[in-house]
């Protein structure tokens, strides 16, 4: 047994543990920050902050580029230093991008600094992924949860102090920010190997290589998060601050499928990928089901739930009335299911190299998703926000089942 995998054999059981709680934690955080800003600043502020928060998530899909499943199983060459550089440009090039899209906007001072601040927070986060990216692949997943845990619990609770005492969002954003910077460096750096952060010889090349393999990895991960945001966007052009929070209120919940989606998939990436490199397909596709097995009997759970308690909740937590909008929260549920699955699929396709044909998928569901939102946004407000967001989940559910099967069968017949 290699020393790698006898490593990966002692950190397993940390690794669960570790990656539960980091990514629970994780999947919960942006909802309870929507809790403290609606409840203690409004719902005029809270639709701001939702919108840069979504913004923020947007932009550090250029920072992250290929993407940690990209990193982690690449087997080329390219060392972690080529993507420590690599990550360098990409985070610089987040940053620019947020000042264009500020600069395009002409938000106001107060609407523009908190936009910037989560960006800057989302920057971080990317850079992190990198770091990610190095414990992954030395098969020491539970330092991720670690990390997760550190900056989520302690974010949080510092996010809520300082919104308590100064009920500004823009001041607990920047002490949020803070934060997270204090305990990258704390204990993320810590548990890595100071070498890879060398600017002293730079293999041009390998970060070029990086790029262009990376391209579609990354148009990926950008055209799947402007989908997610195109309602959202519609709805800020054309309606009131107080309807974005709706929206992101109703939206939320859903964001957890996804993140729950991730969870699923993290533990079994390694073995994915050496079940391709074995070329061990009957053992691959086991995996595959048990995974989209998992998400939907969790979500099935979550259905019932949101069925029963879902909006009184919302209405509790929130101290809005969302009676009218049920039928549009479980539409919404729904989609987020059938999101989850696309979401382990296009990770499984990526560790495939199935790239260009998922980009020509999320582009033909990026323009069909803009036209009904336009549509439907401008004659049923929210309500139609949530009808184009589960009717492109259904398509995209659709043309991913199919692409997966194909690049399977694709695959064995290679073998073969």
């Amino acid at each position: 047994m290699s020393k790698k995998k006898e490593k990966h054999s002692q950190n397993l059981k940390k690794d669960l543990i570790w990656n539960t709680i980091g990514s629970g934690i994780n999947a919960f955080n942006s909802l309870f920050y929507m809790i403290i800003v609606t409840r203690i600043n409004g719902v005029d502020d809270a639709g701001i902050f939702t919108l840069a928060f979504s913004t923020a998530s947007l932009f550090n899909v250029i920072g992250i580029y290929s993407g940690r499943v990209y990193q982690v199983t690449d087997n080329s060459v390219i060392t972690n230093h080529d993507y420590f550089i690599n990550k360098l440009i990409t985070c610089f090039a987040m940053l620019v991008v947020t000042f264009i899209f500020l600069g395009v906007k002409g938000y106001s001072i107060w609407k523009g600094t908190i936009v910037l601040i989560l960006c800057l927070l989302k920057t971080f986060e990317a850079f992190s992924e990198l770091l990610y990216a190095f414990f992954q692949k030395n098969y020491a997943l539970y330092k991720v949860g670690v990390s997760f845990t550190l900056k989520n619990l302690i974010g949080l609770l510092l996010f809520l102090i300082s919104d308590l005492i100064t009920r500004n969002v823009l001041v607990s954003s920047t002490v949020l920010l803070v934060t997270y910077i204090c305990i990258m460096f704390i204990y993320d750096f810590r548990n890595v190997d100071r070498k890879i952060f060398s600017l002293k010889e730079i293999n041009w090349p390998n970060i070029l290589t990086i790029f262009k393999n990376g391209f579609f990895s990354f148009c990926l991960s950008f055209l799947t998060m402007y989908i997610i945001n195109i309602p959202r966007y519609v709805i800020d052009d054309t309606m009131a601050s107080e309807f974005s929070t709706i929206f992101g209120i109703i939206i939320m919940p859903a964001s957890i499928m996804v993140l729950i989606a991730q969870f699923i998939l993290h533990p079994f990436l390694m073995k994915l990928k050496e079940c391709l490199f074995n070329q061990e397909l009957k053992k691959f596709k086991m995996i595959i089901k048990k995974m989209v097995a998992a998400i939907l009997l969790f979500g099935i759970m979550v259905l019932v739930v949101a069925y029963l308690l879902g909006i009184p909740v919302l209405e509790f937590v929130y101290n809005i009335d969302l009676h009218d909008y049920k039928p549009s929260f479980m539409l919404v549920m729904v989609g987020a299911i059938m999101y989850g699955i696309i979401i382990i699929f296009s990770n499984i396709l990526i560790s495939m190299r199935v790239m260009i044909k998922q980009v020509v998928i999320y582009g033909l569901l990026a323009i069909v998703s803009l036209i009904l939102s336009n549509m439907w946004i401008n004659a049923n407000g929210v309500e139609g926000a949530c009808q184009s967001y589960c009717t492109i989940m259904f398509f995209g559910l659709i043309c991913f089942v199919i692409l997966i099967k194909f690049s399977i069968v694709m695959r064995e017949k290679e073998i073969k």
